[in-house]
């Protein structure tokens, strides 16, 4: 298979990367598809087990965020949620995965009785994602609710 294929040439870090990758992608999956949280918490703490291995991009530590935001948000710990869906919207997260993210971080902070924090927010998404119309429309959006 792929593995023996991989570390008969020397790839090892690639096979240990493409692992790491899959394991994120299932706790998506698991996350957002079906909802199944134990299932997607394994399979965060999979990938995370290989990162001694080889080192995680920016762009995969955002998605990772996103998942720990909607595992928080599963556990009712709406302030954990909060910070995973801030940190992932730091730049790194692909803006397709930036605009329900947003969506997620702006809910909790409503829910959480934190209003007050939505524009700072909203302007730090903006500078992050000024090339992303999608992320830009959605934030327009949150500052027409705002008023």
């Amino acid at each position: 298979g792929i593995r023996d294929f991989c570390l008969s040439r020397g790839l090892g870090d690639v096979y240990k990367r493409q692992m790491r990758e899959a394991a994120e992608q299932l706790a998506f999956w698991y996350m957002l598809g079906t909802d199944e949280v134990a299932q997607s918490r394994r399979w965060l703490q999979t990938a995370e087990r290989l990162d001694g291995r080889v080192p995680p991009t920016d762009a995969e530590l955002a998605r990772r965020d996103v998942v720990r935001g909607y595992l928080s948000v599963h556990r009712g710990d709406r302030s954990a949620a909060i910070e995973a869906f801030d940190r992932a919207l730091g730049g790194a997260l692909p803006a397709d995965l930036a605009t329900p993210t947003l969506e997620g971080l702006v809910s909790q902070l409503r829910a959480a009785g934190r209003s007050a924090e939505i524009p700072g927010t909203l302007d730090r998404v903006a500078k992050a994602y000024s090339r992303a119309p999608e992320v830009m429309q959605a934030v327009a959006k949150h500052r027409e609710g705002l008023q």
